[in-house]
């Protein structure tokens, strides 16, 4: 990146803005690129893949045929059985630390946040904070532990294993407007235990976006072709407190029938 004219001054300048705009973009489409080849890797390559794959090939014929072949946001929103798919992915995919926060006086707002996705938010806080009798001075760095929270067997029923159907069992078009009322139970909708978007008033303002993509890309890939995955699953690497999935995954892919000139 280009030296910036400006920063011997210490002002923020619309090089700058161009600038932060430029990583925090890249940073958010890294992670939705993460997330959506991490639920390919674990639903093609999970045991019951046969049985996930005919539900949610079923669940994507049906609401496309409803919807007159178009993916309209109303036909995403009865994709159920997919958004549970990708939401247990996450589950298990998620960073193993997430919402940092700092004890401080100031707000600091510099290159190295906006390359950590401003995610080292410091409170402003001369005295420390108190969390239920427990005192944390100014000066030190707190974060939820997001992979043990989503992975804990008192909340999640064989919380190691992938299960595309946790969030929202098969039962056709009348499960979905009981899937509905149930919002919490949703990919885009964060809570204590389901991490992935962080929480509260400063959650991904982009998850909404970012889940429709997702569906879209596996609901085309479900009704457009046959996927078999080749071997076991390939191990991702980790760096820092980043999963980042493996890129030597193979599989074999054939047009379905129904799609076939």
């Amino acid at each position: 990146m280009s030296p910036n004219p400006c920063a011997q001054h210490g002002r923020h300048t619309h090089y700058q803005h161009r600038e932060y705009a430029l990583i925090l973009s890249c940073e958010g489409y890294a992670d939705f690129k993460q997330a959506i080849t991490n639920t390919f890797l674990d639903l093609f390559h999970s045991p019951d893949a046969p049985e996930f794959v005919e539900e949610l090939s079923k669940e994507c014929d049906r609401v496309l045929a409803a919807h007159n072949g178009e993916w309209t946001k109303a036909a995403l929103n009865e994709l159920v059985l997919v958004d549970s798919a990708i939401k247990e992915s996450m589950r298990l995919s998620v960073r193993v630390i997430g919402m940092h926060r700092m004890v401080s006086h100031s707000l600091l707002f510099s290159h190295t946040a906006v390359i950590h996705k401003l995610t080292l938010l410091q409170v402003t806080a001369p005295n420390g904070v108190d969390f239920d009798g427990f005192h944390v001075p100014q000066g030190v760095r707190v974060a939820v532990p997001n992979h043990f929270i989503q992975r804990d067997p008192d909340v999640y029923h064989e919380a190691e294993r992938y299960n595309a159907f946790r969030y929202a069992a098969p039962g056709g078009a009348d499960k979905v407007e009981l899937y509905l009322q149930q919002k919490q139970n949703s990919l885009s909708m964060p809570s204590d235990s389901f991490l992935a978007w962080g929480h509260g008033r400063h959650a991904c303002p982009g998850r909404f976006f970012a889940t429709y993509l997702m569906k879209i890309m596996l609901a085309h890939v479900l009704v457009t072709y046959n996927v078999a995955a080749k071997g076991p699953k390939p191990k991702g690497i980790a760096r820092n407190e980043f999963p980042i999935p493996s890129v030597t995954a193979t599989f074999d892919v054939k047009l379905r029938k129904s799609t076939q000139c």
